[in-house]
Formats: structure tokens, sequence, C-alpha cells
């Protein structure tokens, strides 16, 4: 029992600390800082989502989105939230209309997006030129920081692996 709340405690401070949930101030994710050369690159082999580069659990609603893209392709983003109301169930419905973002001749584009409380799943599609798609997907946990410090005290999580897997999404 002793182990368990230390362990617990140590935990806890660990995430204090933490970028992801330490100050909802400050940025989750430091932008990824690319040089014009490496943009254009990025852009060259078609839609890339730079931010989220992946899914990830932050305790703010509010989140920037940048991505590179060919100049002139159009973007659409679609965010749903999870509507279900049972448990481990996934139900997403549309929270809010449709974003339009064209990218321009720096081949990048920014959009802000609005999240709900929860799992939220935002849908990134580009429209090319040629008419042809291509679309990305990620997966955001909207949670508050006392939340996710009642799951780790109640419980599954039994080490650094496990956590580490909790707070970033990842299965």
């Amino acid at each position: 029992m002793i182990k368990k709340v230390i362990s617990c405690t140590i935990v806890l401070i660990i995430l204090g600390t933490s970028s992801v949930f330490g100050n909802p101030e400050m940025p989750i994710e430091e932008p990824v800082q690319l040089t014009v050369a490496e943009t254009a690159q990025l852009a060259d082999e078609g839609l890339q989502l730079i931010t989220p580069e992946r899914d990830l659990t932050i305790s703010k609603k509010s989140m920037v989105l940048e991505m590179t893209a060919l100049e002139g392709t159009d973007i659409t983003i679609e965010i749903y939230y999870n509507s279900s109301l049972e448990l481990g169930k996934e139900k997403f419905a549309l929270a809010y209309d449709p974003i339009a973002v064209e990218i321009g001749a720096l081949k990048r584009g920014w959009a802000e997006v609005e999240l709900k409380k929860g799992k939220n799943k935002i849908v990134v599609t580009a429209t090319y030129d040629d008419d042809s798609t291509e679309t990305i997907t990620r997966y955001v946990d909207v949670e508050e920081l006392e939340e996710v410090k009642k799951k780790l005290i109640e419980g599954n999580i039994t080490d650094s692996t496990d956590l580490i897997k909790t707070i970033t999404g990842r299965k």
C-alpha cells in the first residue's frame, strides 16, 4: 500500500512539472520550426499535418493546427466530438461547420480550432487542383488536470510505460 502511495505521488509530481499538463497557459506542443526549403519540400510531398503531429491529450480547449501542402490546395477541417454517453463507446458528431483554408505561396496553412471536453476527432482533407483528395485524422483528448490525477490515483496505471501511453493516447 505504501509503495502505491509513493508511486502515485511521484507520478503526480512528474505530471505537475510536465509541459503537457503543468501550466495550462503554456503551449502544449512547441511549434515545429521549418526553414522555407523544408516547408517547400514537405508541401511537394502532399498534405502534411505539422501540429498536432500525433494523437495526444491536452488540457486546453483551443488548438492551432498547422499544415503544409501544394500552393492552391483547398483544405477542409472538420472537428468531431464523442457524443456517446456509454463508457468505452465512441459516436462522433460534427461539432462545428467545417473550416476552409486555402494554401498560398508560402505552402503553409493555419487554423485555430475549439475542441470540446473529452475525445475529439480532427479530420483534415486536402483537395488538389486535379480534384484528388488526401485526408489525415488525429484524435485529441481534452481533459482537466484533476481528471488525469484521479485516473492515476484510482488505478489502472502500473508503470511508466502505461502512464506515457495514457497521456499520449497511444495504445
